[in-house]
């Protein structure tokens, strides 16, 4: 399934204003987790067009290296991507 650009920057709003009252209030809504995750994973496969390393997508996407980490091994897992593991930092990319 394809989001449109509606739906992501709906995401993106939504988790930012999400983050702001953590930050701000210490009020963390449950749905944060799932949002920020879902929003990890698709800013990942939208940026594994191309291959790249964890270093190319630290610097793409606004999230710890060990969350990216941990959503390519899963995202990994179910087949979704493919990992290029002959050189010195991994290489990842879409199927």
């Amino acid at each position: 399934m394809q989001e449109s650009t509606a739906e992501r920057i709906f995401s993106f709003s939504v988790l930012t204003i999400l983050d702001i009252l953590k930050e701000r209030y210490d009020l963390d809504s449950p749905i944060r987790n799932k949002l920020s995750s879902y929003y990890l994973e698709r800013a990942l496969m939208l940026s594994l067009e191309e291959e790249k390393t964890i270093k190319d997508l630290k610097k793409e996407v606004e999230f710890p290296s060990h969350q990216i980490y941990n959503k390519l091994r899963k995202l990994e897992d179910e087949g979704k991507i493919e990992v290029d593991r002959e050189y010195k930092l991994n290489k990842y990319k879409t199927k």
